[in-house]
């Protein structure tokens, strides 16, 4: 439930639109990724539970604290799946690296780093 709330509040601002048109996009072939790389399935399960606290209080409060270094991580978790992707799969993990890089990503969806 707080995963499909989380998702429809992606949909009321540009960029929470621009990541869910990217998951919906590429599900399948993350699934396939994910699938073939087992150490790359227990990582992402790992960051999804990790940061499960991030999506149930944005969802709840509207913004979010987080640290840098779960930024680092997931870009971390980005650049591995990207390795294994195909060519519009990495191009939309680069879109998304690039939004978390220069934090405009993170500021549109109300996020911000701290310690």
């Amino acid at each position: 439930e707080t995963l499909r709330k989380f998702r429809d509040s992606l949909l009321t601002n540009p960029f929470g639109l621009l990541l869910t048109s990217i998951y919906y996009r590429n599900t399948q072939e993350l699934i396939e990724v994910l699938a073939h790389n087992p150490a790359l399935m227990v990582k992402f399960k790992a960051l999804t539970h990790e940061y499960q606290w991030i999506v149930e209080r944005l969802v709840a409060e509207g913004s979010v604290t987080m640290p840098a270094a779960n930024v680092d991580s997931l870009i971390e978790l980005l650049s591995d799946i990207k390795a294994a992707a195909g060519p519009k799969l990495q191009s939309d993990i680069d879109l998304v690296i690039m939004g978390l890089t220069h934090g405009y990503l993170l500021e549109g969806l109300r996020i911000k780093i701290g310690e």
